[in-house]
């Protein structure tokens, strides 16, 4: 159940089965701190997708600091996304992707555009109690769909950066991981494309 209460400033703040999604004090201040500890990880992309939308302060405070990002926000809750449209007109120009799955992520036309662009992942701190399972997973699955993500881990591990054109990865849209499969430049015979599924598969559950 969501329900509104009033923050120590005056500001309107929501609770979710008894917590609060935002500080009880000064929401827009605790915004504002959150900020400069997001702004490496922003800058280099365009797209950004923000898991939760909370109270809406730290969506709104992302929002003007950064007018010319796309933000698309991934949210679990229909009653608090309700909600927040009731409080803050300025969210109607945010766009709200509502999932009860992370399988169903897909499936929004809206995600799979985001998905294909350099995009960085966001969560809201609310996120760490408030449905954090299904949260946990959307992050995963975005994760898996960033290529540079993936390039990075590569990178990290010899058996695989000496066995995959990163170059070839690079340059495509990743999807799968069976997109990931047709990087390798490994030349056996007896090594199948599901093989290599596998192979990719086994170093990133290490």
């Amino acid at each position: 159940m969501i329900e509104i209460e009033t923050s120590k400033t005056g500001l309107p703040i929501l609770k979710s089965e008894g917590r609060f999604l935002n500080s009880s004090y000064d929401p827009m201040a605790e915004a504002q701190v959150w900020l400069p500890s997001i702004s490496d990880k922003v800058k280099d992309f365009e797209f950004i997708f923000l898991l939760g939308i909370g109270s809406s302060y730290h969506c709104m405070a992302i929002q003007k600091r950064y007018p010319n990002k796309q933000i698309l926000v991934i949210e679990t809750d229909s009653q608090l996304i309700a909600k927040t449209a009731e409080l803050f007109f300025e969210l109607k120009k945010i766009k709200i992707c509502k999932i009860s799955d992370a399988r169903d992520l897909m499936s929004h036309s809206e995600v799979i555009s985001f998905s294909q662009e350099l995009f960085c992942t966001l969560r809201l701190p609310s996120t760490r109690f408030s449905n954090k399972e299904l949260f946990d997973d959307v992050e995963t699955v975005l994760t898996g769909r960033a290529s540079y993500e993936f390039t990075k881990f590569c990178e990290a591990r010899p058996q695989l950066k000496n066995q995959i054109d990163l170059d070839k990865l690079n340059s495509k849209n990743l999807i799968s991981i069976k997109d990931v499969a047709e990087a390798f430049i490994v030349e056996d015979q007896n090594l199948t494309h599901e093989r290599r599924i596998v192979h990719v598969l086994e170093e990133l559950i290490r």
